[in-house]
């Protein structure tokens, strides 16, 4: 009996989804390795006899200057990409493993974990080939650790551009195939023992001769039919996302642009009006202003950060899992805590909707961290079985250097974050129909660290604050 106790215990502990402990997905957590890696690194630099995996990555991890921070390799994905693959090496070190080094490292872990999975390095990957494709990255320039001219002083080996090849394969982006496989083939006239072993490895591969084969027939396709085969195919907001130019819009719509201060009929906000700035000349976008205090942000992060959990979808690639959404998040009610109510109260006076969070007038406050190349793909939010969205209010909880926009690809807008602000738009119109400019996607983050918080307003608690017309009529 106790035997079978413990092979079903077994059965169980293999069955875990482990992409909860995953690092890659949150920013936050990424901020936190990169504090475990700045402390273990000083204790493996006074082992006594340190093995090949651990000289090797002590000779890597010199390349991180002492002056960048946790934040700062967290947020760029050059940085976030070498601190995984650099640990995940590590991990296959015994003498990392062993008892005594691990009775050193131990204490700084704080429970947490210092090697990242081959899960996250996969992530990690992916998460460069979708940015370079999203951003239009050069590949010559990320070979050599630059984004858009920011430097790292980092650079790839032919084993990342192997790596970086087949995903590029995987998910057919077969244009950015050509460039790691060009790269290949001019590293390959290096004399290195390590780059020599390991291009003579793939090229005597079946995954050599299946990578040749593809982007040869992908040579020979036109334009449209390349971009209807990459993994950005189908996503119709993606367009927005490397944009920085203002809406384009007609004279007469321009004068539509207005920012104004407004007591929105509220007695609480006659002696502190809601600074409102509308952003679309034909459908309501609208974003409010400094209606989140900087203290308010940093308390929905602490009760955020033991809690937040990855975003679960159905699409999955191999090794790497869900890729629609790179993300985690955590649902806070008034029970966590009481600043959730008093934000709800406030943004109820700013739009006239029912937010009672304790009635269910409104779903408990989502919060959410972008993890490396975090987005989410387009969707409406205005069905979540078995009731609807009638509005959006998304707080922004911090800026993000480059990308991360909300892009609404039938709305020719991008909403790029603004922390202290909250934007919103309906979902559904005054008779219960689906607002089509609503659609939209969260661009990938490219620079930056990306937190929101979304209110999301039930249709059902809105019925006497949002009245039929009398007559129907089509809004868009």
């Amino acid at each position: 009996m106790f035997r079978f106790f413990i092979i079903i215990l077994i059965f169980w502990f293999l069955s875990l989804d482990y992409n909860n402990a995953e690092v890659f997905s949150s920013t936050y957590h990424l901020e936190l390795l990169a504090d475990r890696e700045k402390r273990a690194a000083e204790v493996l630099q006074k082992l006594d006899n340190p093995d090949e995996v651990i000289t090797r990555y002590l000779d890597e991890y010199k390349s991180v200057p002492d002056s960048l921070t946790a934040q700062e390799i967290a947020k760029n994905p050059i940085h976030a990409y070498f601190m995984i693959k650099r640990l995940n090496e590590l991990s296959k070190s015994e003498n990392v493993l062993n008892y005594e080094t691990w009775k050193k490292l131990e204490p700084i872990l704080n429970n947490g974990t210092l090697f990242p999975s081959d899960w996250d390095r996969n992530g990690a990957e992916f998460a460069i080939v979708f940015l370079a494709a999203v951003h239009f990255l050069d590949i010559d320039d990320l070979s050599r650790g630059k984004i858009r001219g920011q430097e790292t002083n980092l650079t790839m080996e032919v084993s990342d551009y192997l790596r970086l090849l087949r995903y590029s394969i995987q998910v057919k982006e077969y244009d950015q195939a050509i460039k790691w496989f060009q790269l290949i083939l001019k590293d390959s006239m290096e004399t290195n023992d390590r780059k020599f072993v390991d291009i003579m490895i793939f090229v005597s591969s079946e995954d050599f001769y299946n990578s040749f084969q593809l982007v040869d027939e992908y040579s020979h396709l036109t334009d449209e039919k390349r971009r209807n085969q990459s993994v950005t195919s189908g996503q119709r907001f993606i367009p927005r996302c490397d944009l920085t130019e203002p809406l384009h819009v007609s004279a007469d719509e321009e004068k539509k642009l207005i920012c104004y201060y407004s007591d929105q009929g509220s007695p609480w906000l006659i002696l502190q009006p809601a600074k409102i700035e509308v952003v679309h000349p034909n459908a309501t976008f609208l974003i409010f202003h400094d209606v989140i205090s900087d203290k308010e942000i940093e308390i929905l992060k602490e009760l955020s950060v033991a809690q937040l959990e990855r975003v679960t979808v159905s699409t999955r690639l191999p090794m790497i899992g869900k890729v629609n959404r790179i993300r985690k998040d955590v649902r806070l009610s008034e029970f966590d805590h009481e600043i959730v109510g008093r934000l709800a109260r406030r943004m109820s006076h700013i739009t006239g909707l029912s937010l009672n969070v304790t009635t269910g007038d409104v779903e408990r406050l989502n919060v959410f961290n972008y993890g490396l190349g975090g987005w989410h793909e387009e969707h409406y939010d205005y069905r979540v079985r078995p009731y609807l969205r009638d509005a959006s209010i998304m707080f922004w909880l911090s800026n993000v250097e480059m990308g991360g926009g909300t892009g609404f690809p039938y709305a020719n807008l991008t909403l790029y974050p603004r922390k202290n602000s909250a934007a919103f738009w309906y979902n559904l119109d005054d008779e219960g129909k689906t607002m089509i400019h609503a659609f939209h996607g969260a661009c990938p983050v490219l620079i930056g660290n990306k937190w929101v918080a979304t209110f999301w307003a039930k249709h059902v608690g809105q019925i006497f604050k949002r009245k039929c017309p009398l007559q129907a009529r089509r809004i868009i």
